[in-house]
Order: structure tokens, then sequence, then C-alpha cells
């Protein structure tokens, strides 16, 4: 799941907040039992941001990407988010695009919200459409191989977090590290 789910918001991660320079991660296969894990939690970018993310091929809900974007028919479309980024001058869901912010200066005055509505359109036809432009020449690639690479490279860093130690409560009130 880490590998064949998270990497894709890692990516979109990645362009919405910037770089990812720390990952605190666990991971569970409790669920299912299957060989490879079901569940990851989780982002420290580099300008300062702090991400929470859970992922779960196990969890029942209706806020993934597959099921709030609409963009495969094959699954049910929901009116939920899958993302929610927030920050101090306000926040924005994802892929439903709404905008929430204060409507005044400061915390203590009513929020406001709006909505981006994007045309729909096929994804997979509009990135066919930009692969043949680039091939042909008439355009550059969205995104290059070292974007690629470094999305990569940060999704396998879940993994190597998973593996590090961390400390858990003992029965006795001590703490003690697993690896």
């Amino acid at each position: 799941m880490v590998l064949i789910n998270l990497i894709h918001v890692i990516d979109d991660l990645r362009n919405i907040c910037g770089d990812i320079v720390a990952i605190q991660a666990a991971e569970s296969n409790a669920t299912r039992g299957f060989p490879v894990e079901d569940t990851a939690a989780i982002l420290h970018f580099a300008n300062g941001a702090l991400g929470t993310l859970t992922i779960s091929d196990a969890a029942s809900a209706p806020w993934s990407w597959e099921l709030t974007a609409g963009e495969n028919k094959v699954y049910p479309h929901t009116d939920q988010f899958c993302y929610l980024v927030a920050g101090t001058g306000g926040s924005i869901t994802v892929p439903r695009l709404d905008l929430w912010h204060h409507s005044g200066d400061g915390w203590w005055t009513p929020m406001e919200t709006e909505r981006t509505m994007v045309p729909e359109q096929d994804p997979l036809t509009l990135q066919m459409r930009h692969f043949c432009e680039v091939i042909r020449g008439e355009a550059k690639p969205l995104l290059d191989g070292r974007r690629g690479a470094r999305t990569l490279e940060t999704t396998l860093a879940v993994k190597k977090a998973v593996a590090r130690s961390f400390i858990s409560p003992d029965i006795n009130g001590k703490s003690s590290a697993r690896i």
C-alpha cells in the first residue's frame, strides 16, 4: 500500500506543500494479515509545515481519492474531500477546492467559504494528451524525472522510518525501545 498508493499521495502533497524533509511513520498489517502493510501514518516539510497523514487500504471510509475525485466511474462518488490543507491564512479541501478563511482580520471574525469549480474532464485523457504533446515537442513535461525520483525517495523513506526504533510504555510505567 505504501509503494502502490501512498506514493501518489506523497507526490500530491509535495506539489501542494513542497519537499518533505523528515518523516515519522508507523505501519500495520493487523487488519487483514497480509504480508504487506494495509495502514500507515506520517511529515515535516521544508517550509516548516507539518503534516498528519493516515492512509489505509483496510478502512471503510468516504475520504479516499477514488471516492472523492470521481475520476474513475467504477468507484461510487462521495461528496467528501480526501485532503485538508490548513494554514494560518485559511484552509482548502482537495479535490472539492473549498477555501475557508476568516472574513476579517482575526480569529474572532466569522469564517467564509468559497468553492472553485473545475470543469469535469477525464484525467487519463488529459495525461495522454499531454504525453503526446511532449513526444511531439509541443510541450515540456509538467513533472520531470528528478521530481519523480524525489517522490520515490521520500516514499521509500516512509518504509525506513517504520524500521527505526520508537518508544512504547511497558506495564510498569517504564519506557522501552522497540526495534
